[in-house]
């Protein structure tokens, strides 16, 4: 069965005016967390941050509206396996992009239970809204491990090759 389907809509409705404000609240709950984030200087860094919370709270409430947004599910992954990349690409380990991504998962997950409280969900629509969120996560932590792992084997192999190049010199 599809946890999406079994949650209210209305949660939706409820949730989405108040995307700015709880992305806010991701990105503040990471960057004060997790010192590797914690950059405000560097707005490129600070703007893809945003992007990438802005992006995975709006996809989570369309699948909860059930507008049908597989596009927007398809530019998620990539945004995701891009930032997976990104942070390969600046030395991070995989570590670090998962607990932000979990810190963000947790703060946003507060959230969406201040909002069940306020619409009375009931205890199937809690573990449903649960579900769908795990699954979520899952998702957007598995594009950015991709995204991360394609770069770090794609690194090894450039050293690898430049290796060979000056051994054969």
């Amino acid at each position: 069965m599809d946890s999406f389907a079994v949650v209210p809509q209305r949660l939706a409705e409820l949730l989405r005016p108040q995307l700015d404000e709880i992305a806010d609240e991701v990105q503040r709950e990471v960057q004060l967390q997790v010192p590797e984030y914690a950059r405000p200087a560097d707005d490129t860094y600070v703007r893809t941050i945003r992007a990438g919370v802005t992006q995975a709270l709006t996809l989570f409430v369309d699948r909860i509206a059930d507008t049908g947004q597989n596009r927007d599910r398809e530019h998620v992954v990539h945004t995701y396996q891009e930032i997976g990349r990104g942070e390969s690409g600046e030395g991070r380990g995989l570590e670090v992009l998962q607990a932000a991504l979990r810190l963000g998962g947790r703060a946003a997950w507060r959230r969406m239970m201040k909002a069940a409280d306020e619409l009375a969900l009931d205890s199937s629509e809690v573990a449903a809204l649960a579900d769908a969120a795990f699954t979520h996560m899952h998702e957007i932590m598995q594009a950015a491990t991709e995204g991360h792992t394609e770069a770090r084997l794609r690194g090894n192999g450039e050293l690898q090759r430049r290796r060979k190049r000056l051994l054969d010199s």
